[in-house]
Parts: C-alpha cells; structure tokens; sequence
C-alpha cells in the first residue's frame, strides 16, 4: 500500500466540541489525511502577539455541522528569506576580520 492509499480522502479536519469558559478559545479534535487524530485549541490571532512553541497557523473552513476543513497557513516560525543583498551586507559586516597580533 502506497503513502497516498494510506490519506484520507476528506484531508484535513477539525470537529470542535466546545468553548473554554470565557469563550475566548475554542477546542476540539483535529483529524489529518493520514489518520492521525489530535487534541487542539483554536484560538484567534493577536496583532503583535507571537505564536506559542509548537502552534500553528490555520485557516478554517466551514464543512457542515461544526466540522472543518483545515488549511496550514504557517507553522515552525517564520519564513527565513536571505537574498544576495543580504549576503553581501553581512559579509560586508561581519565577513573578513583583520588578522590581530598576538600580546
């Protein structure tokens, strides 16, 4: 049996089952395409607020009842873009170091 026989058709899914008590979050259970099911806690992004360690950045969208199809927006940090210019920039810093005597 192949990686993609072992997926799952409906990919990946949140069922929610409920509200923490000042309603600020909501949690339930997330399903993926290769059938693994996990605790999760949905919770609405905050300007200026960094991730926790280890949380991911979804977007949900409605299926029917309270089931949703999940898409990974970001997760693991932020993207790590170096460029030429950036490269270059840094070399031109922190690249060659004089040779110093010794004392």
């Amino acid at each position: 049996m192949s990686d993609d026989d072992k997926k799952c058709s409906s990919g990946d899914e949140v069922y929610l089952r409920g509200q923490t008590e000042d309603g600020s979050a909501a949690f339930g259970m997330r399903h993926t395409a290769e059938h693994t099911l996990t605790p999760c806690l949905l919770m609405p992004m905050e300007q200026g607020k960094p991730l926790p360690p280890g949380a991911e950045f979804v977007r949900l969208q409605k299926k029917d009842g309270d089931r949703y199809a999940v898409t990974s927006i970001y997760k693991n940090g932020p993207a790590k873009v170096t460029t030429d210019d950036y490269r270059e920039g840094w070399d031109r810093i922190f690249g060659s170091r004089t040779p110093r005597g010794s004392a």
